[in-house]
């Protein structure tokens, strides 16, 4: 099976129709001719997964780099909407009256979601907003928990014992 190479028709330039020979004389570009062919059947990948009420955004479109840069226009802006809402839920989920398995697992959710939408949280961040959202009946975890992440730090730059 022949390797399609699909994100360079989504993101490169198509190659000329023609090309010039040592003689100068025109010729049909054999990598052209499958380009195009590759082209069709993105095309009709992309357009074979998009919802009816999404297909709108397509028409006109006449290549797959088109049509890839016109979803990527519509939908990257929901992805950063989307990383921004996941963020803050992030910050202000709260263990309350939740058992600390639902807590965790919400919790998990939430950095789940954000991994999905290739924007990952990095641990620390994670454990300092986990640690936020315990409350008080968890302050002793959570000012030893967040004081840990901070004295090898400290300790580096002050050079203290």
């Amino acid at each position: 099976m022949q390797i399609l190479k699909v994100t360079s028709i989504i993101k490169d330039e198509a190659p000329s129709e023609t090309i010039e020979n040592a003689q100068g004389e025109q010729s049909p570009n054999p990598k052209f001719v499958d380009s195009e062919e590759r082209d069709v059947l993105v095309r009709s990948w992309i357009s074979g997964t998009m919802t009816e009420e999404s297909i709108f955004l397509i028409i006109g479109c006449s290549i797959a780099k088109q049509i890839w840069s016109c979803l990527e226009d519509t939908y990257l802006q929901a992805s950063k909407d989307k990383e921004f809402q996941l963020k803050q839920q992030l910050q202000t989920v709260k263990l309350g009256t939740k058992s600390i398995d639902e807590y965790i697992k919400e919790f998990k959710g939430i950095c789940d979601s954000l991994v999905a939408i290739h924007k990952p949280m990095d641990e620390d961040s994670k454990v300092i907003n986990f640690a936020r959202g315990l409350g008080n009946k968890y302050k002793t975890f959570r000012s030893c928990d967040v004081r840990e992440t901070t004295i090898p730090y400290l300790q580096s730059i002050c050079d203290c014992p």
